[in-house]
């Protein structure tokens, strides 16, 4: 296993992407917590949501690459994998769906069979209370199609580039030929699941200095500058796009997606300390990025829309001085980590939460009881997450353990 230190700036940088993605759905949501108050601006800053999720996907590529080591060769190896996947996911994701039962109806009982079984999207919409579980489905596909890559000994790059080249035809065909959208989703999904895959061999071969906390705060408030969504030429987008007419989830990952992926890659390389060439020209090109989104606002006359991007730049740009606050941007970084340790939690509960929130129409419709709300949401979240992964999650592999064994 890599140095612990370079662990947990990834814990870090997975506690972040779960708290992006939980204010993303706040604005984007904005009924959900306060159904009489509607943001304004600055304060409707959209986190990188999508971005965060795709990093999610990386890192599982790259989780999963270093925690097996070991090929699977046999029908042992294949099934302790699985049950070491099912452990560590189903149970808090069982809690995140009798978290909505109340809002289920007679007529979702076969959406409610397709969740249990991790086969939402693919059979079925999702449930609304708690739309985030699309990425579960996704999530437990690529761990399937890791054992086939590991029984035919297929090399990651190669495998890389066929599923990529799959995407992209699959995509570009199905104006022609109806081609399945959520085919192109998976691979395109795949692909960054296979990054990740590709990044973990190459996990040992470390820069010999460590990184700073300045460093890796300043790397995580570069994350929250920018939404890294890149605008391509109508002609293109049309091309691979699928029409709305096509349900969201089942194109929840499009073409567009593949230029987020050098920016989920470098991000990666950047807090796991991995060598690559070029480097400083690549952290120069990252820190670059976000100007395009202000010079854009400043060109339109719409600088509210970047006040908040804006203050996450300048604050990532004062921390690549190694020595400003260095205690400080210690407990943010340790703070984040520790955050990355339930994040999962985070992920699969803060949907739920917010849709009962949505539910208690009373102090409702200002500002203020905006900001209280959010208050008394985050604390509600972070406990109940801390129950679930804390306390719930090691009895739950403690006892499933003990019944796997026995068959």
């Amino acid at each position: 296993m890599p140095n612990k230190i370079y662990e947990a700036n990834l814990e870090g940088l997975r506690g972040l992407a779960a708290f992006m993605i939980v204010f993303c759905h706040i604005y984007v949501y904005n009924d959900l917590l306060d159904p009489g108050y509607k943001i304004t601006a600055p304060g409707n800053y959209t986190a990188p949501g999508h971005f965060s999720v795709l990093i999610f996907f990386c890192l599982s590529g790259y989780v999963i690459g270093l925690t097996n080591t070991r090929l699977l060769e046999t029908k042992g190896d294949v099934a302790a994998y699985l049950k070491k996947r099912f452990i560590r996911l189903y149970p808090i994701y069982l809690v995140s769906i009798l978290a909505i039962v109340y809002f289920i109806h007679s007529g979702q009982i076969r959406m409610l069979f397709t969740h249990l079984t991790f086969t939402q999207v693919l059979l079925s919409q999702v449930f609304s209370e708690n739309n985030p579980l699309w990425s579960l489905n996704y999530e437990v596909i690529f761990y399937l199609l890791f054992i086939p890559l590991c029984l035919f000994k297929i090399p990651h790059k190669k495998a890389w580039l066929v599923v990529l080249l799959l995407a992209f035809v699959n995509a570009g065909l199905h104006n022609y030929y109806h081609t399945p959208s959520l085919l192109s989703s998976y691979l395109f999904g795949f692909v960054f699941w296979l990054s990740g895959l590709i990044m973990s061999d190459h996990a040992f071969d470390k820069n010999k200095s460590a990184l700073s906390n300045n460093f890796v705060l300043s790397l995580f408030c570069l994350a929250l500058s920018n939404d890294y969504i890149v605008q391509l030429p109508l002609n293109i987008t049309n091309f691979f796009a699928f029409p709305d007419s096509v349900t969201w989830v089942r194109r929840a990952l499009p073409f567009s997606d593949m230029l987020i992926l050098p920016f989920c890659i470098v991000f990666i390389l950047l807090l796991t300390n991995i060598r690559f060439r070029y480097r400083k020209a690549v952290l120069i090109i990252l820190y670059a990025f976000p100007l395009i989104s202000f010079v854009n606002a400043f060109l339109s006359n719409n600088l509210t829309a970047v006040t908040i991007p804006f203050i996450f730049y300048c604050i990532s740009l004062l921390f690549l001085n190694n020595n400003l606050l260095k205690n400080i941007s210690a407990v943010i970084v340790k703070t984040f980590i520790y955050l990355g340790s339930i994040s999962y939690a985070v992920y699969a509960m803060h949907f739920p939460v917010l849709s009962y929130f949505h539910v208690v129409n009373f102090f409702s419709g200002s500002l203020l009881t905006f900001c209280i709300r959010m208050v008394i949401y985050l604390a509600v979240l972070i406990g109940v997450s801390v129950l679930l992964e804390k306390y719930m999650q090691p009895k739950a592999k403690k006892y499933l353990g003990k019944l796997f064994a026995r068959h």
